[in-house]
């Protein structure tokens, strides 16, 4: 690769285009952010032919001292008079993440620049442009195609504009007047060779004959420029198009009015066209109103505390939930221009913006995070499974095993049975409506949005909660008409009460390993929990401490070895203390037992939200739904002591 000077010189004005960001527009400063390169690569021509011109985008490579130094905001790159000058850069800088050029342009407070500022806002004009100065640039072949390409390593950016028309063909439908619009464009980067070309032709043009009585010296010194000026502009918009001189000649020395040799020249260019070879490069990207409703969710669920305040949520971190309503009427091409607060809210609630999807994703969203967040201590205990429907569900315990007996030789197997016990329950469905209403976006009250829904979160774990629990501390019938915790038939209740000690956790240790399945053989079940109400958290944490000895005054009141030091896993729940303070409970695991079953709705884990814009409540209604249900299915994994 090989250094070498531009072929354009440094006074020859190239142009690049970016995109206004409506939605970043501030209506008291008059600002807007806009991106005015990617340094996406354009084909040019200059003094030896064609090329292609890339801009290298890292911040070295650009010299920014001139746009922020207050460079100006011009009307489709004129320059001859102050009323083009429709606002000043007042910061521009490199997004090296994205590579992309930024910068931040103030509008004028002149009248006559309040319309094209509307214009911004709703989004009816985003194309910009931005005149640059190549200083160096790095000349390398192309593998694809003949044409060089010039990467252009240092460059200038020089001034800003707004142009209604953008020159990227990846993001413009091909027309007519796309393409007469690039002829006016590609007169810029001929200015010095139609300077040149225009010093020759003067010392050519002959002066037309004409009558010295009838014609004044002033009326043929106009003939002469008017002449001069056709020919100039016919041969400059030739080259500009980049089609041979000679038709140039002949459209000059034809005599043709301009707008005739324009429409010539197009031809001519078309034809050229539709003869030269073309790709096509198809890319799926996220849209500009998708992005930006991606945008505005991040930066809500992080107010709410549902989120992280990542890079695209920091882009609405100063707006209130009246701010996005207005983005999400923009972005739907509405104007909100003379509206007040109440009439935002309305029109965002019941227009067809996405603004209460937003709202209701982020109130979705800070329910689920307050909903996992929220303390199970039931989870080890239970097996959680979907149910189609709210019919009565039936569960059929087995025996854990047939006995095998012995079969003699030339004797014939004999038929086993199985013991079967049954348990039956059904899911209920449980639910609450919420509403966000006009008067929650227009008091940005995030009550409305974000604590609101985390409550009913926290409510929808505490049922679960509520309904697993429940069923221990109920000591409900089960199948076969007798209480959960029997000591007679069950044997999972302990024969009187007695607090923690080695003893008395021993003996419940005992009864669980020698429960026995339906047909009567020994299953060896294995408890690996200690639960307790929170009155006796301290003593248990004390009673599974790890150590060689326990002491004179610790629970067991005896010194002796640690054998339960560490051995059973200790959930602490304090919904048992609403029961009782000194009864404590020993559990299995659901791998080795299936003691407590969870039900869902089949596909709805967990609670459930569906929004609607109100009509009873004048904003959006936000239905919360829980469908579950619980019940104990064995007995043979739990053992209960009430304690002492």
């Amino acid at each position: 690769m090989k250094t070498q000077p531009n072929e354009n010189s440094m006074d020859d004005l190239l142009f690049t285009r970016g995109q206004f960001t409506p939605a970043t527009y501030d209506a008291e400063e008059r600002t807007v952010e806009l991106i005015w390169s990617t340094g996406a690569p354009v084909q040019r021509r200059g003094l030896s032919g064609p090329f292609i011109e890339e801009l290298d985008m890292s911040p070295s490579s650009i010299r920014m001292d001139r746009l922020n130094s207050g460079a100006p905001l011009l009307n489709s790159h004129r320059s001859g008079d102050l009323s083009d000058v429709l606002g000043v850069v007042t910061r521009a800088w490199i997004d090296e993440e994205k590579n992309e050029g930024r910068a931040l342009v103030q509008f004028s407070a002149r009248d006559e620049v309040s319309s094209i500022i509307e214009d911004v806002q709703t989004g009816v004009l985003r194309n910009i442009s931005v005149g640059y100065a190549t200083h160096s640039v790095e000349k390398r072949s192309n593998e694809d195609t003949e044409i060089p390409i010039l990467r252009a390593t240092d460059w200038e950016p020089m001034e800003i504009s707004l142009v209604p028309v953008g020159a990227d063909p990846a993001s413009q439908i091909r027309a007519e007047e796309a393409l007469s619009k690039n002829l006016i464009d590609l007169n810029n980067q001929e200015a010095n060779m139609e300077q040149t070309k225009r010093t020759e032709e003067e010392a050519t043009v002959e002066t037309p004959v004409v009558e010295s009585s009838r014609i004044s010296a002033e009326d043929v010194q106009a003939a002469v420029a008017a002449e001069r000026t056709r020919s100039n502009k016919i041969r400059s918009s030739v080259r500009a198009a980049g089609l041979p001189d000679k038709l140039a000649d002949e459209l000059a020395e034809s005599g043709v009015d301009f707008s005739t040799a324009s429409e010539r020249i197009f031809d001519a260019l078309r034809q050229k066209e539709e003869k030269a070879p073309t790709t096509q490069h198809v890319e799926v990207t996220t849209g500009h109103t998708e992005k930006r409703y991606e945008c505005m969710g991040a930066a809500l669920e992080a107010r709410t505390g549902a989120g992280e305040w990542t890079d695209a949520a920091k882009e609405y971190r100063g707006s209130s939930l009246l701010d996005l309503a207005k983005e999400a009427l923009i972005l739907k091409g509405e104007s909100v221009r003379g509206m007040d607060g109440m009439e935002v809210s309305q029109r965002a609630l019941h227009s067809t913006s996405d603004f209460p999807i937003l709202l209701s994703n982020t109130a979705n969203k800070s329910l689920v995070a307050a909903y996992n967040a929220a303390p199970q201590t039931f989870r080890p205990l239970v097996r959680t499974v979907s149910v189609p429907d709210f019919k009565t569900v039936s569960r059929v315990s087995l025996a854990g095993k047939p006995n095998l007996e012995v079969v003699n030789e030339g004797g014939e197997f004999k038929r086993g049975s199985l013991d079967e016990a049954q348990e039956t329950y059904s899911i209920k469905t449980y639910g609450k409506v919420l509403a966000v209403t006009r008067q929650t976006i227009v008091n940005d009250d995030l009550d409305g949005l974000g604590r609101i829904p985390s409550l009913f979160g926290r409510a929808a774990a505490d049922l679960e909660s509520d309904l697993v629990w429940g069923l221990i501390t109920a000591n409900g019938t089960m199948g076969d008409g007798r209480a959960l915790f029997q000591a007679a038939n069950h044997a999972n209740l302990a024969s009187s009460g007695g607090a923690l000690s080695i003893a008395t956790v021993g003996a419940a240790r005992k009864s669980i390993r020698l429960q026995k399945d339906l047909s009567g053989n020994r299953i060896n079940i294995q408890p690996e929990s200690l639960i307790v109400p929170a009155a006796l958290e301290v003593t248990a944490q004390q009673f599974l401490a790890p150590g060689n000895q326990y002491q004179a005054n610790a629970v067991s009141g005896a010194t002796g070895p640690n054998i339960f030091g560490g051995a059973f896993n200790l959930i602490v729940e304090p919904r048992l203390d609403d029961n009782s303070a000194t009864a404590w409970y020993m559990a299995s695991s659901p791998s080795q037992l299936d003691m407590i079953e969870l039900a869902y709705l089949q596909g709805r884990s967990g609670p459930f939200t569906e929004q609607r814009v109100g009509f009873d409540v004048d904003g959006l209604e936000l239905k919360v739904r829980l469908d579950v249900g619980a019940a104990v299915l064995d007995y043979r994994g739990l053992y209960k002591n009430a304690g002492a």
